[in-house]
Protein backbone atom coordinates (compact mmCIF):
# COMPACT_ATOMS: atom_id res chain seq x y z
CA UNK A 1 0.00 0.00 0.00
CA UNK A 2 2.79 2.43 0.96
CA UNK A 3 4.61 1.57 -2.26
CA UNK A 4 1.52 2.39 -4.31
CA UNK A 5 1.16 5.71 -2.50
CA UNK A 6 4.82 6.53 -3.11
CA UNK A 7 4.50 5.65 -6.80
CA UNK A 8 1.39 7.80 -7.02
CA UNK A 9 3.16 10.76 -5.43
CA UNK A 10 6.15 10.39 -7.77
CA UNK A 11 3.87 10.20 -10.80
CA UNK A 12 2.01 13.31 -9.64
CA UNK A 13 5.27 15.24 -9.17
CA UNK A 14 6.58 14.15 -12.58
CA UNK A 15 3.29 15.14 -14.21
CA UNK A 16 3.40 18.54 -12.50
CA UNK A 17 6.97 19.15 -13.70
CA UNK A 18 6.13 18.12 -17.27
CA UNK A 19 3.03 20.32 -17.34
CA UNK A 20 4.96 23.26 -15.91
CA UNK A 21 7.82 22.86 -18.41
CA UNK A 22 5.36 22.78 -21.30
CA UNK A 23 3.58 25.93 -20.13
CA UNK A 24 6.81 27.84 -19.47
CA UNK A 25 8.14 26.78 -22.87
CA UNK A 26 4.97 27.95 -24.60
CA UNK A 27 4.96 31.32 -22.86
CA UNK A 28 8.68 31.80 -23.38
CA UNK A 29 7.96 31.29 -27.10
CA UNK A 30 5.26 34.00 -26.88
CA UNK A 31 2.26 31.68 -26.97
CA UNK A 32 -0.52 31.18 -24.44
CA UNK A 33 0.04 28.44 -21.82
CA UNK A 34 -1.73 25.14 -22.43
CA UNK A 35 -2.61 23.93 -18.93
CA UNK A 36 -3.38 27.22 -17.15
CA UNK A 37 -6.80 28.71 -16.47
CA UNK A 38 -7.39 32.31 -17.51
CA UNK A 39 -8.45 34.72 -14.77
CA UNK A 40 -9.34 38.41 -15.01
CA UNK A 41 -8.85 38.38 -18.78
CA UNK A 42 -9.15 41.59 -20.78
CA UNK A 43 -11.62 42.15 -23.60
CA UNK A 44 -8.88 41.64 -26.19
CA UNK A 45 -9.32 37.88 -25.90
CA UNK A 46 -6.11 36.91 -24.16
CA UNK A 47 -4.35 39.48 -21.97
CA UNK A 48 -4.55 38.82 -18.25
CA UNK A 49 -3.54 36.34 -15.57
CA UNK A 50 -3.21 32.60 -16.20
CA UNK A 51 -3.08 30.31 -13.17
CA UNK A 52 -1.68 26.78 -12.99
CA UNK A 53 -0.72 24.44 -10.14
CA UNK A 54 1.80 26.43 -8.15
CA UNK A 55 2.70 28.75 -11.01
CA UNK A 56 1.09 31.57 -12.97
CA UNK A 57 1.65 34.10 -15.76
CA UNK A 58 0.76 37.73 -16.35
CA UNK A 59 0.36 38.08 -20.12
CA UNK A 60 -0.22 40.97 -22.49
CA UNK A 61 -0.63 40.59 -26.23
CA UNK A 62 -2.37 41.28 -29.50
CA UNK A 63 -5.27 38.83 -29.65
CA UNK A 64 -7.86 40.66 -31.74
CA UNK A 65 -8.54 39.25 -35.25
CA UNK A 66 -7.31 42.44 -36.91
CA UNK A 67 -4.00 42.49 -34.98
CA UNK A 68 -0.99 42.93 -37.26
CA UNK A 69 1.35 40.82 -35.10
CA UNK A 70 -0.99 38.58 -33.10
CA UNK A 71 0.10 36.68 -30.01
CA UNK A 72 1.79 37.32 -26.69
CA UNK A 73 3.86 40.51 -26.60
CA UNK A 74 5.06 40.44 -22.98
CA UNK A 75 4.85 38.13 -20.01
CA UNK A 76 5.92 37.54 -16.43
CA UNK A 77 6.08 34.03 -14.99
CA UNK A 78 5.83 33.09 -11.31
CA UNK A 79 6.48 29.95 -9.28
CA UNK A 80 4.72 30.01 -5.90
CA UNK A 81 4.39 33.79 -6.23
CA UNK A 82 8.07 34.38 -7.03
CA UNK A 83 8.83 36.00 -10.37
CA UNK A 84 11.26 33.74 -12.21
CA UNK A 85 10.98 34.77 -15.84
CA UNK A 86 9.86 37.67 -18.02
CA UNK A 87 10.00 38.60 -21.69
CA UNK A 88 9.14 41.32 -24.19
CA UNK A 89 8.54 40.15 -27.76
CA UNK A 90 9.05 43.56 -29.42
CA UNK A 91 12.72 43.45 -28.42
CA UNK A 92 13.07 40.40 -30.67
CA UNK A 93 11.21 41.64 -33.77
CA UNK A 94 13.38 42.51 -36.81
CA UNK A 95 13.70 46.21 -37.60
CA UNK A 96 12.92 47.37 -34.06
CA UNK A 97 15.53 49.76 -32.71
CA UNK A 98 15.82 52.15 -29.80
CA UNK A 99 14.42 55.07 -31.79
CA UNK A 100 11.25 53.23 -32.81
CA UNK A 101 10.70 52.24 -29.20
CA UNK A 102 10.91 55.86 -28.13
CA UNK A 103 14.28 55.51 -26.39
CA UNK A 104 16.74 58.39 -26.49
CA UNK A 105 19.83 56.38 -25.63
CA UNK A 106 21.00 52.81 -25.39
CA UNK A 107 20.31 50.97 -22.17
CA UNK A 108 23.45 49.98 -20.35
CA UNK A 109 23.39 47.11 -17.89
CA UNK A 110 25.18 48.24 -14.76
CA UNK A 111 26.72 45.46 -12.64
CA UNK A 112 25.44 45.13 -9.12
CA UNK A 113 28.33 46.26 -6.93
CA UNK A 114 26.28 46.70 -3.77
CA UNK A 115 28.29 45.96 -0.64
CA UNK A 116 26.39 43.93 1.94
CA UNK A 117 27.35 45.07 5.42
CA UNK A 118 25.50 42.13 6.99
CA UNK A 119 23.92 38.87 5.82
CA UNK A 120 20.47 39.32 4.24
CA UNK A 121 17.34 38.05 5.96
CA UNK A 122 16.03 34.59 5.14
CA UNK A 123 12.35 34.07 4.34
CA UNK A 124 10.94 30.54 4.32
CA UNK A 125 7.89 29.89 2.11
CA UNK A 126 5.83 26.70 2.22
CA UNK A 127 2.50 26.75 0.40
CA UNK A 128 0.79 29.98 1.40
CA UNK A 129 2.67 30.19 4.73
CA UNK A 130 5.69 32.46 5.14
CA UNK A 131 8.00 33.06 8.09
CA UNK A 132 11.24 34.97 8.56
CA UNK A 133 13.93 32.70 9.97
CA UNK A 134 15.84 33.71 13.08
CA UNK A 135 19.37 34.81 12.21
CA UNK A 136 21.95 33.58 14.68
CA UNK A 137 25.71 33.15 14.65
CA UNK A 138 27.37 35.30 11.99
CA UNK A 139 30.88 35.68 10.60
CA UNK A 140 31.02 38.56 8.10
CA UNK A 141 33.46 40.97 6.47
CA UNK A 142 33.04 43.80 3.97
CA UNK A 143 35.06 46.52 2.32
CA UNK A 144 34.48 50.16 3.25
CA UNK A 145 34.46 53.02 0.73
CA UNK A 146 37.97 54.05 1.77
CA UNK A 147 39.29 50.58 1.00
CA UNK A 148 39.57 49.42 4.60
CA UNK A 149 37.77 46.33 5.81
CA UNK A 150 35.26 45.68 8.58
CA UNK A 151 34.86 42.29 10.23
CA UNK A 152 31.84 41.14 12.25
CA UNK A 153 31.81 38.10 14.52
CA UNK A 154 28.66 37.45 16.53
CA UNK A 155 27.66 34.37 18.47
CA UNK A 156 24.13 33.27 19.31
CA UNK A 157 22.25 30.61 21.22
CA UNK A 158 21.71 27.19 19.69
CA UNK A 159 18.46 26.77 17.65
CA UNK A 160 17.26 24.15 20.13
CA UNK A 161 17.38 26.83 22.84
CA UNK A 162 15.76 29.65 20.85
CA UNK A 163 12.15 28.51 20.42
CA UNK A 164 10.69 31.61 22.05
CA UNK A 165 12.42 33.82 19.46
CA UNK A 166 11.03 31.99 16.42
CA UNK A 167 7.70 32.08 14.63
CA UNK A 168 6.54 28.55 13.74
CA UNK A 169 5.89 27.54 10.14
CA UNK A 170 2.56 25.70 9.96
CA UNK A 171 2.43 22.70 7.64
CA UNK A 172 -1.13 23.10 6.42
CA UNK A 173 -1.86 21.80 2.89
CA UNK A 174 -3.46 24.37 0.59
CA UNK A 175 -4.34 24.55 -3.08
CA UNK A 176 -0.89 26.07 -3.62
CA UNK A 177 0.93 23.23 -1.89
CA UNK A 178 -1.36 20.30 -2.64
CA UNK A 179 1.18 18.54 -4.90
CA UNK A 180 4.29 19.07 -2.76
CA UNK A 181 2.96 20.13 0.66
CA UNK A 182 6.37 19.73 2.33
CA UNK A 183 8.50 21.66 -0.17
CA UNK A 184 9.85 24.88 1.36
CA UNK A 185 11.57 27.65 -0.60
CA UNK A 186 14.46 29.58 0.93
CA UNK A 187 14.54 33.21 -0.18
CA UNK A 188 17.26 35.83 0.29
CA UNK A 189 17.58 39.21 -1.45
CA UNK A 190 21.10 38.13 -2.37
CA UNK A 191 21.37 34.39 -3.03
CA UNK A 192 24.20 32.65 -1.11
CA UNK A 193 26.82 30.54 -2.89
CA UNK A 194 26.39 27.54 -0.60
CA UNK A 195 23.51 26.32 1.57
CA UNK A 196 23.43 23.49 4.11
CA UNK A 197 20.29 22.50 6.02
CA UNK A 198 19.98 20.20 9.02
CA UNK A 199 17.16 19.41 11.43
CA UNK A 200 16.17 17.95 14.77
CA UNK A 201 12.93 16.39 16.00
CA UNK A 202 10.90 18.44 18.49
CA UNK A 203 11.89 15.86 21.10
CA UNK A 204 15.27 17.60 21.23
CA UNK A 205 14.08 21.04 22.29
CA UNK A 206 16.47 22.29 24.97
CA UNK A 207 19.16 19.72 24.05
CA UNK A 208 21.88 21.62 22.10
CA UNK A 209 24.18 18.58 22.08
CA UNK A 210 21.62 16.43 20.22
CA UNK A 211 22.81 15.08 16.87
CA UNK A 212 21.21 16.63 13.79
CA UNK A 213 20.20 15.16 10.44
CA UNK A 214 21.26 16.85 7.20
CA UNK A 215 18.51 17.62 4.69
CA UNK A 216 19.21 17.64 0.91
CA UNK A 217 19.06 21.09 -0.71
CA UNK A 218 17.78 21.49 -4.28
CA UNK A 219 18.68 24.38 -6.60
CA UNK A 220 16.65 25.00 -9.75
CA UNK A 221 18.12 27.46 -12.26
CA UNK A 222 15.44 29.49 -14.09
CA UNK A 223 16.57 31.31 -17.24
CA UNK A 224 14.88 34.55 -18.25
CA UNK A 225 15.65 37.39 -20.61
CA UNK A 226 17.09 39.36 -17.69
CA UNK A 227 19.16 36.91 -15.66
CA UNK A 228 19.47 33.34 -14.47
CA UNK A 229 17.72 33.02 -11.13
CA UNK A 230 18.37 30.15 -8.72
CA UNK A 231 15.44 28.83 -6.69
CA UNK A 232 16.57 27.03 -3.53
CA UNK A 233 14.25 24.51 -1.91
CA UNK A 234 14.24 21.73 0.68
CA UNK A 235 11.80 18.95 1.41
CA UNK A 236 10.68 19.33 5.01
CA UNK A 237 9.87 16.41 7.27
CA UNK A 238 6.24 15.59 7.94
CA UNK A 239 5.84 16.72 11.52
CA UNK A 240 7.26 19.05 14.15
CA UNK A 241 10.95 19.72 13.50
CA UNK A 242 13.58 22.39 14.10
CA UNK A 243 15.71 23.45 11.12
CA UNK A 244 19.06 25.22 10.89
CA UNK A 245 20.17 26.79 7.61
CA UNK A 246 23.86 27.58 7.10
CA UNK A 247 24.41 30.02 4.23
CA UNK A 248 27.77 31.07 2.80
CA UNK A 249 28.62 33.99 0.50
CA UNK A 250 32.09 33.73 -1.06
CA UNK A 251 31.95 34.96 -4.67
CA UNK A 252 31.62 38.73 -4.21
CA UNK A 253 34.74 40.92 -4.24
CA UNK A 254 33.74 43.32 -1.47
CA UNK A 255 31.98 41.12 1.07
CA UNK A 256 31.86 37.51 2.25
CA UNK A 257 30.84 35.45 5.22
CA UNK A 258 28.64 32.80 6.77
CA UNK A 259 25.34 33.13 8.60
CA UNK A 260 23.22 30.65 10.55
CA UNK A 261 19.41 30.80 10.47
CA UNK A 262 16.76 28.72 12.22
CA UNK A 263 13.02 28.07 12.13
CA UNK A 264 10.70 25.29 13.21
CA UNK A 265 7.61 23.61 11.83
CA UNK A 266 4.38 22.51 13.45
CA UNK A 267 1.72 20.26 11.98
CA UNK A 268 -1.63 21.12 13.59
CA UNK A 269 -3.69 18.16 14.73
CA UNK A 270 -7.02 17.91 12.92
CA UNK A 271 -9.84 17.37 15.39
CA UNK A 272 -13.16 15.94 14.32
CA UNK A 273 -16.14 17.88 15.63
CA UNK A 274 -18.98 15.78 17.06
CA UNK A 275 -22.15 15.72 14.96
CA UNK A 276 -25.35 16.95 16.55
Amino acid sequence: MKKKIAVGIICAVVAWVVIGVIDFTMVNSYHKPVFCVGAELADDGGSGTYVGLGYSFDIEGNFMPEAENPGVTSYRGYIFGIEVIRGFRDEMLPGVDNESLGATEEIEVVPNDTVLTEPPALTVVCGDKTVEALRGTTSWMYQNEDGTGTSIESDSMHPLQAKEYMTPLELIPTTISSIDPLIAYLQWDTIPDKVVVRCWSEEHWGQPTAESEEIPVSTLMIDSNIETTPIISVELKDGNYIYEVVAEWNSAEKYSGTAYYSFYTIKPTMRLQPIG
